[in-house]
């Protein structure tokens, strides 16, 4: 497996910007309260009003503060640790890392496209962005001719 200075440099990238925006989403409160709201279907929701996820339902924004707490808690963990064994040019490392950059790349691309605008709004695109370039990269440094190589051959496989 051939390792990426660029694939090290976007993932380092990911840890600061997802550590800012998972602690900012996660810690960040102000003095707002909730309100209700109706929508132009007539619906009555109840808006957080609080935090970062202020302009999305209380369900949605408790969601939104959950995978900011996976993401401090389990995310930023795995991305440097599948990032250290990674750049030792370790496959299963490599692998680990696609499926690490894969997580941020759908909590990102969540976040970007379904979280009410607020002002982590960019810092969600750039996570997105470093995610799939990332995975899209970590993807193609595989050689998938020796591949199997690294897996046991009592696991279940089709030739």
């Amino acid at each position: 497996m051939k390792t990426s200075n660029v694939v090290v440099w976007l993932s380092s990238l990911i840890v600061v910007l997802a550590l800012v925006a998972a602690s900012i989403g996660l810690f960040w409160q102000d003095g707002g309260s909730s309100f209700t709201f109706t929508t132009l279907r007539g619906d009555t929701v109840s808006i957080a009003g609080q935090g970062l996820y202020r302009y999305d339902t209380k369900l949605v924004a408790i969601g939104f503060k959950a995978g900011d707490a996976v993401t401090l808690g389990l995310g930023i963990p795995a991305l440097i640790f599948s990032l250290f064994h990674y750049r030792r040019g370790s496959v299963k490392g490599g692998l680990l890392l696609a499926g690490t950059l894969a997580y941020f790349l759908y909590v990102y691309g969540s976040m970007a496209f379904g979280a009410a605008y607020n002002h982590l709004f960019l810092i969600y695109v750039m996570l997105m962005s470093a995610s799939l370039f990332g995975l899209i990269l970590t993807l193609t440094s595989f050689n998938l001719a020796m591949l199997p190589a690294h897996f046991s051959s009592r696991l279940p496989r089709r030739d």
